[in-house]
């Protein structure tokens, strides 16, 4: 099986098939530049075709108050801007993909840092913030200590969505951390 060769067909057939589940094509199948998808592909035509068991990701992706996150759209890919904050702390900022471990994207003093995040399409991006004493607040829900959803949602100037964050409710102004999230455009 050695080499790169035809990975997108392998995969793809393996995929409607069935017997790609643990088989040779993971290391391939996290490919960076391909959105690191992971189990629970998309049928015969991969991430971008509904192929023979369908793809049910969204058109676009998008924030969705149900979920408490991002839904990733049908490029695999988010962009994230860190911008400009007004919190005297240096708040952490994380970012959890389908449920899985969470990962640093950067600093609330960080402008202008910018981010890929990649997740499979219709896959559930949360976000979150740890403060310098260890409070970790996450945005979209109210499961937080304090029983407050910590972040807010606006759009966002050129697309996309524009996520505020409050480490400590008594201010709710929005500020602390803020982050701008666009769903990549689908390959073309």
């Amino acid at each position: 099986m050695g080499g790169m060769g035809n990975w997108m067909g392998n995969w793809s057939m393996g995929r409607s098939c069935g017997w790609a589940e643990d088989g040779w094509w993971r290391p391939q199948h996290h490919r960076p530049d391909f959105g690191g998808w992971h189990s629970g592909g998309c049928g015969a035509f991969g991430p971008w075709g509904s192929g023979a068991h369908g793809c049910h990701a969204p058109r676009e992706g998008g924030w969705n108050s149900a979920r408490g996150g991002y839904t990733v759209g049908p490029s695999g890919q988010l962009d994230v801007t860190i911008e400009k904050a007004s919190a005297d702390f240096n708040n952490r900022i994380q970012y959890s993909t389908a449920g899985g471990e969470w990962r640093d994207l950067g600093f609330s003093k960080d402008d202008g840092k910018t981010a890929t995040i990649y997740g499979r399409p219709g896959s559930n991006v949360q976000f979150r913030i740890q403060t310098p004493q260890n409070n970790t607040f996450l945005a979209g829900t109210t499961a937080n200590i304090d029983g407050q959803d910590h972040g807010k949602i606006t759009a966002a100037r050129g697309g996309g969505v524009q996520l505020g964050f409050e480490d400590y409710a008594n201010d709710k102004s929005f500020d602390d951390a803020i982050i701008t999230i666009k769903d990549r455009p689908r390959w073309r």
